[in-house]
């Protein structure tokens, strides 16, 4: 954001951050000794590095408005809060492998926006099973 026509008056300035960001990756480090002490100190850095950000990027919402380019030119990640569901797409096996000598493991295609892949099973031409509910597309274990 330094020398951004669209944002004159940062309040905080690359300098401070900076040091504010130094001194919390270094209090990180030295709280991995171990100590109240050297944790809280770490902590009360966090705490200031957070505020730090937080005034820049309240100033970056207020100054761009609903102006996307202007806020893509302050180098602000973009995040979309849109929580409308959609439907998703089939899920597709990748690979199906064996694992040991009773068990199987099903690779899929991850899906996007997908919490969890609900499994059904079909032995020849026997009835399907329930298989489960899986949190990951990989792990699928039967």
């Amino acid at each position: 954001m330094t020398d951004n026509p669209a944002f004159p008056d940062l309040p905080v300035s690359v300098a401070d951050l900076t040091v504010a960001s130094n001194a919390f990756r270094d209090s990180i480090s030295a709280a991995l000794g171990g100590g109240v002490i050297l944790t809280a100190l770490r902590n009360e850095a966090r705490v200031r590095v957070i505020g730090l950000l937080r005034d820049e990027s309240h100033y970056v919402q207020i100054m761009a408005k609903t102006s996307l380019p202007m806020l893509l030119s302050s180098g602000v990640t973009v995040i979309n809060r849109n929580s409308a569901q959609t439907p998703l797409v089939r899920a597709a096996i990748l690979k199906v492998l064996r694992e040991q000598s009773t068990q199987l493991r099903l690779i899929l295609k991850r899906i996007p926006n997908a919490r969890s892949y609900q499994v059904q099973l079909k032995l020849g031409d026997g009835d399907w099973q329930d298989g489960g509910i899986h949190p990951q597309a990989r792990r699928l274990i039967f």
